[in-house]
């Protein structure tokens, strides 16, 4: 299971089938990225007279050994652990293109197609990030509504890494919004992540997902939203329908 996982979960979830992690517009033409690495990774291990190699055959036990660790060891799957394995991966691929270079014109025209395919996957998914801008354009704007609204004496539920635009003193990281804790946020911004974890708990805790689903039928509603990114505040048992003082306007409850 924890190599399915890792697969699944990790790898599949980053390369565009199976979005767990990701953020904004995926294409499963990244799937042919780790298929390369597959390529040139077993072409390469199937061949004695390269694993006798001590440099390369190092370079393919190494990845190996790194495979497991996270495998084993790393139990959260978010696709950010990458970046510990995927210098390998390239050097691998990088090291199978060399060496079908050497040989037959077969085995270079074969090299071309799939770096050419590797590069053409991998640049047409930054331009679609890069044209996506979902840093400025959803997260941005996000941060600045969160800044606005913070201040002494309110509790703001949000994911960590809004740390990079508000002070961590301004909000609480808690994904269960409050469910051990008893505690109530004035509000809560729901980002990708949070929305993935409502996900992971109607699976294997059914107590907090009742408990957050309860939450936002009941007392919160949508103040502000910015793409993906939405912050609910709480609703104020005086006046349940009290429009939001900005972001974008929504009708009150029936």
């Amino acid at each position: 299971m924890a190599i399915w996982n890792e697969i699944v979960v990790r790898y599949l979830s980053f390369y565009g089938f199976y979005a767990v992690w990701i953020s904004g517009r995926v294409s499963h033409w990244m799937l042919l990225v780790p298929a390369a690495y597959c390529v040139a990774f077993f072409s390469l291990a199937t061949r004695p007279r390269l694993i006798r190699d001590r440099t390369q055959g190092t370079l393919l036990a190494l990845l190996i050994v790194y495979f497991l660790a996270m495998s084993f060891f790393i139990g959260f799957k978010a696709h950010g652990y990458l970046v510990y394995i995927l210098p390998l991966y390239d050097a691998v691929l990088a090291l199978w293109a060399w060496r079908c270079w050497q040989g037959s014109r077969a085995a270079r025209r074969w090299a071309v197609a799939v770096i050419a395919v590797f590069a053409g996957v991998n640049w047409y998914m930054i331009g679609m990030k890069i044209g996506e801008d979902s840093y400025r354009n959803e997260y941005l704007p996000c941060a600045h509504y969160v800044r606005t609204i913070a201040g002494p004496g309110k509790t703001i539920y949000a994911i960590a890494a809004l740390g990079f635009s508000v002070p961590y003193s301004d909000f609480i990281d808690d994904g269960r919004l409050g469910f051990f804790t008893h505690r109530k946020a004035d509000y809560i911004l729901l980002d990708r992540s949070y929305s993935q974890w409502l996900l992971i708990y109607q699976r294997d805790e059914p107590a907090v997902y009742s408990y957050i689903q309860d939450l936002f039928e009941h007392e919160y509603r949508v103040a502000f939203q910015s793409g993906a990114y939405k912050v609910y505040e709480r609703l104020a048992k005086e006046n349940p329908h009290a429009m939001p003082i900005e972001g974008e306007r929504y009708a009150p409850r029936d």
